[in-house]
């Protein structure tokens, strides 16, 4: 059985997609057959045709041949590795579920592959908000050891919807310790939402200066998203909101995640139409977004909503 890859770095963005969303281990993919050939022959482009006596030409049948008959088609085989093929290529949450539980009663002693057809469960639960089912799968995964952050990541995000704050804040510090160093900051910063959303400004600064200091290519988001963290505490923000907004307008990653941080940063220096134009692309990126994604941003989304409606008063 060939060992499926490790999916890529997960954000709360997607499971996922789900996959998370979306990166993630075991992303297979598998061709379709091509289609048979015609079994009729074909005469070469361009050939001419013999110059014969019609008296000795040979009778034509008129009687039509029969085609040949295709061979059958090999039946894939039912493994616990192809049915989550099946599961990463499913349309629907119940299709998604039919082929993971499937694969999960074929599955041997096999770690590794359990955790990958667990994660399709997991998944399942999110796009049907069933948190509470969610976070017991993720919890397996956990336990299981083989996906790392990942796991730790989805448990995260299970108990978030669930509104267990501590619980999915010690999940996400230990996903911060244990992932690859390229992953760090953005665990860290999703910590740093996590509190700053959930009442915790102040633990919210630690997380996002630790962001921001495993950060090499989106350091100026998350030292933003420090200085409103700071606001919310009450001290005084360690960097000024023209030179963050202006650094943020500059990232690539300003048509996207960084529009709301811009929109509220434009709020506190007066510029409403701009504030109002920001937050209004970021919510419309997710008018289609994936039950899992807008669980992820739920923080973000909130507060999105809400400044607006304080522009429009």
């Amino acid at each position: 059985m060939t060992e499926p890859r490790r999916p890529a770095s997960p954000t709360l963005s997607e499971p996922s997609s789900p996959a998370t969303s979306a990166s993630q281990k075991g992303n297979h993919s598998e061709s379709l057959p091509d289609p048979e050939p015609d079994s009729s022959a074909h005469a070469s482009p361009g050939a001419r045709p013999s110059v014969q006596d019609p008296s000795d030409a040979a009778p034509q049948s008129t009687r039509a041949v029969a085609p040949k008959p295709r061979p059958p088609r090999t039946a894939e085989p039912d493994t616990a590795e192809t049915c989550l093929l099946r599961a990463l290529r499913a349309r629907t949450p119940e299709e998604r579920e039919t082929f993971a539980a499937r694969g999960l009663a074929r599955v041997d002693d096999d770690d590794e592959m359990t955790a990958l057809l667990l994660r399709q469960l997991y998944l399942v639960h999110l796009d049907r908000r069933d948190y509470a089912s969610a976070l017991g799968v993720a919890e397996e995964m956990v336990e299981l050891g083989e996906l790392g952050d990942i796991a730790r990541q989805d448990a995260a995000r299970a108990a978030m919807g669930l509104d267990k704050i501590d619980v999915a804040a010690g999940h996400l510090r230990i996903a911060a310790r244990v992932c690859p160093a390229d992953r760090r900051a953005f665990h860290y910063a999703t910590l740093g939402a996590l509190l700053r959303f959930g009442g915790k400004p102040r633990e919210a600064v630690e997380a996002f200066s630790k962001a921001s200091r495993w950060s090499t290519k989106e350091r100026s988001l998350y030292r933003a998203q420090q200085a409103l963290a700071e606001r919310d505490a009450g001290l005084t923000p360690s960097t000024d909101w023209s030179s963050l907004r202006a650094s943020l307008e500059q990232l690539e990653s300003g048509r996207g995640y960084a529009l709301w941080v811009l929109g509220e940063i434009c709020a506190l220096l007066g510029d409403r139409e701009a504030s109002r134009s920001y937050l209004t692309r970021f919510l419309s990126r997710l008018s289609d977004a994936s039950p899992a994604k807008c669980l992820a941003l739920r923080g973000e989304i909130a507060r999105a909503e809400a400044l607006l409606q304080e522009l429009s008063a």
